[in-house]
């Protein structure tokens, strides 16, 4: 007669295979259910400037000192008269007077001789955007000079809340996206903060100016329209993913 079939005995997986085997189903088991996306959001938009910044300088030569900064306070003071009276004015800051000896190089002697006496004021003059070709055309005519002009914002202006709320909203979209394309739904916020701040680093704001000379006594080269402002930020936020 035909023997019966054996059956067939597996040997038990060493301590090592099973402690393996868990490795990995504990590994597959986190990557179902810890799964997170990582994102950044942007935004910007370009704004009407606040208010505006003029830098102004009063400069005068003399061979004696004090007749050098007689005629820079002249200067100064009816540019202080002028601006005080004049529509859309914010602040006013003219610091004190500066002095400085000239000299030129003497040939003959080899050596630096002292020639006259330079004295000097700068300050800025801080105005609603209307009123800056007014107050650059009373700059120049008092014998002054415009430096530049800064275009500025209001640090509340609400332009600043509106865009990081729409980075926030680009960063939102970005995770969905994220998410339909693995085929899992958008789980909780996890973490969220400006670019950069995350990984512990630093992001530092970029100035937003515009800059350009007139010569004093001269026609205007400046471009004194208010210049627009862009308004940017970037975020970064961290969500779970539904299994």
């Amino acid at each position: 007669m035909p023997s019966a079939p054996r059956s067939r005995e597996w040997p038990e997986p060493s301590a090592g295979a099973r402690r393996s085997t868990a490795r990995t189903a504990a590994r597959g088991s986190q990557v179902g259910t810890d799964a997170r996306v990582k994102v950044r959001g942007r935004a910007s938009r370009e704004v009407a400037p606040d208010f505006a910044v003029i830098s102004v300088a009063v400069e005068a030569t003399a061979a004696e000192q004090q007749d050098a900064v007689r005629q820079v306070a002249r200067t100064a003071d009816n540019l202080r008269d002028g601006i005080a009276a004049a529509d859309g004015l914010r602040t006013f800051v003219l610091p004190r007077v500066r002095v400085q000896r000239n000299s030129r190089w003497d040939e003959r002697r080899g050596q630096s001789v002292a020639t006259d006496w330079t004295a000097s004021v700068t300050g800025n003059v801080e105005c609603e955007p209307a009123a800056v070709g007014p107050l650059a055309t009373l700059v120049t005519s008092s014998g002054a000079q415009v430096m530049w002009v800064s275009w500025e914002l209001d640090r509340a202006n609400p332009h600043y809340r509106e865009v990081r709320r729409e980075a926030v909203a680009d960063a939102v979209r970005a995770a969905e996206d994220f998410a339909a394309a693995v085929g899992r739904g958008l789980g909780p916020l996890l973490t969220l903060a400006d670019e950069g701040l995350l990984d512990g680093g630093r992001v530092d704001a970029a100035p937003m100016f515009a800059r350009a000379a007139v010569p004093a006594g001269g026609e205007a080269q400046l471009d004194l329209d208010p210049q627009p402002q862009v308004v940017s930020t970037a975020v970064e936020a961290t969500f779970a993913l539904e299994a």
